[in-house]
């Protein structure tokens, strides 16, 4: 049996983990954390009850529980309070700053820390195509538009910054990203690959957040047994 703790549990992607290891008989969800200001707090999530907010000191509540990993999905603002806790972690925020990282990289030399910002497969099929296009189509020009429900807050996205950043290394050039936020749209990820005589896209689109939330269950059940140290999309590949 699997302890889970989720960070975020009311917003989006928590209510949609928490669905999901309800309903699995390998899994347990023992405790949810949640921002004081979250206007879902008195909200149930399925037969779980038990929320707890995040000004409380979670690393004396989580020692007292018997809970093997922690996934997060919530705002950078909780990275110190998730990595005090001192407890294998799935992370998917997005939208943290160069000091976050580097937080998050020395604490994985403590502890196991799969970070991603998407735990989708689709997306890190997207990710090695584009990347070996890239090579291929030398003089092409590329561009990354990506889309996203009205209400995500960063942007761009954390993968298309992941996608821009690897495919910079691979041609040395400047790659634009082009941010769309509307109305309901899970996400969307589509590379250009454009020459003067043809053009090359590559696409990936969720239709479900189910697709993100099992990738970090499969994050979670990953890392478990792990040594310390970070791991990524490509290690679960």
């Amino acid at each position: 049996m699997l302890n889970i703790a989720i960070i975020g549990i009311t917003g989006k992607m928590g209510q949609t983990l928490a669905k999901l290891i309800i309903n699995d008989p390998n899994m347990q969800l023992t405790a949810g954390i949640t921002s004081p200001t979250s206007p879902f707090l008195e909200k149930d999530i399925g037969s779980f009850l038990f929320l707890n907010k995040l000004n409380i000191d979670i690393k004396d509540h989580i020692q007292d529980e018997p809970i093997d990993v922690i996934i997060d999905f919530s705002l950078p603002s909780a990275l110190d309070m998730i990595l005090k806790a001192n407890k294998p972690c799935v992370i998917g925020t997005t939208g943290y700053s160069k000091d976050d990282l580097n937080k998050i990289k020395q604490k994985a030399t403590e502890i196991p820390i799969f970070h991603t910002p998407n735990f989708s497969f689709g997306d890190a099929v997207l990710k090695k195509l584009s990347k070996e296009a890239a090579i291929l189509l030398k003089d092409a020009d590329i561009d990354i538009i990506e889309a996203h429900h009205i209400e995500k807050k960063d942007k761009p996205s954390g993968t298309a910054a992941l996608l821009k950043n690897t495919l910079e290394k691979v041609t040395k050039k400047k790659i634009s990203i082009h941010s769309i936020r509307a109305g309901k749209i899970i996400e969307e990820n589509k590379i250009l690959f454009n020459t003067p005589e043809d053009k090359l896209e590559i696409y990936y689109q969720a239709n479900t957040r189910d697709v993100f939330a099992k990738g970090a269950i499969k994050a979670a059940n990953f890392i478990i047994n792990k040594p310390a140290g970070l791991y990524c999309m490509e290690n679960l590949l």
